[in-house]
């Protein structure tokens, strides 16, 4: 029976899908199960396929930045107060404590007194608002 000249074999206590190589003259000899020879010359050669990952759905939310349960209504900011809080005047004569979105503080828009704004409620607190547009003049 003639002999290949590399032989794969799998190692011992290891799973059938990695597989070594050894030159076939050490086949069935002591050497070929872990002697100290075959170590300098053992090579993995075949690994399992990664899974393919995760891929994250892409959702269609165009009003992600919308809040389901928010009133907007148009008022004039009355006074300024600490804390960047300003107290809004809005239709009917009512007053709304509120403070300005984080995008536009970010984005460094100033507002003062007697500037038209934008301010959304949430529907279980008509008194707080957040400010998210300021009108231009």
């Amino acid at each position: 029976m003639a002999r290949s000249a590399v032989e794969f074999l799998p190692l011992a206590g290891t799973t059938s899908h990695y597989m070594h190589w050894r030159p076939a003259k050490w086949a069935g000899t002591r050497a070929s199960f872990g002697g100290a020879l075959v170590n300098r010359y053992t090579a993995q050669v075949q690994r399992t396929r990664r899974p393919p990952s995760r891929r994250r759905r892409v959702s269609d939310d165009s009003d992600k930045n919308e809040l389901k349960d928010a009133v907007e209504v148009d008022g004039v900011i009355s006074e300024s107060l600490s804390n960047g809080f300003y107290k809004v005047e809005i239709a009917g004569g009512h007053s709304v404590l509120a403070r300005l979105a984080g995008k536009m503080t970010k984005g460094h828009i100033r507002v003062q007194v007697m500037d038209k704004v934008r301010v959304q409620m949430s529907v279980y607190d008509l008194t707080r608002g957040r400010i998210v547009w300021r009108f231009r003049d």
